[in-house]
């Protein structure tokens, strides 16, 4: 094991262990987080005995490689026809730019809770979700 693997285990291993300690001495409340362990056993009880998790999950995965591959060939066509126009291009510089300083990893939770979980999640949550932001907005 190298020096950089044992450090990024070190590093990962303490974070999760004060994580932990936080929440277990109420610095976290547990209604802002539960424990990780007891997220563990939760997510291991589900996968174990719950009917409706592995189809759920398989459905996710199956759309989540169904959008890859639209995004994939969409994203190059658009690509392709953003560069055959110098002046679109030019137009649209600002706005590529502005998205790559956002690491796509922080949208995944915002995704998660917007779409949903499985089939019977993802129409409840989105329009709960959009309900949500239109009253936000309307105040």
């Amino acid at each position: 094991m190298t020096r950089a693997r044992f450090l990024q285990i070190v590093i990962v291993g303490g974070a999760t262990l004060l994580v932990e300690a936080l929440c277990r001495f109420g610095v976290i409340t547990r209604f802002t987080m539960i424990p990780p362990t007891e997220m563990a056993v939760s997510l291991f009880a589900l996968a174990r005995g719950a009917p409706w998790f592995w189809p759920d999950v398989l459905y996710s995965l199956r759309n989540l490689a169904f959008a890859a591959l639209i995004a994939i060939l969409g994203g190059f066509l658009t690509g392709l026809f953003v560069h055959a126009f110098p002046r679109l291009r030019r137009t649209l510089d600002p706005l590529f730019a502005s998205y790559y300083s956002v690491p796509t990893f922080v949208l995944y939770p915002l995704l998660i809770v917007v779409f949903g979980v499985g089939p019977a999640g993802t129409g409840k949550t989105y329009l709960a979700m959009a309900q949500a932001v239109t009253y936000l907005l309307a105040k």
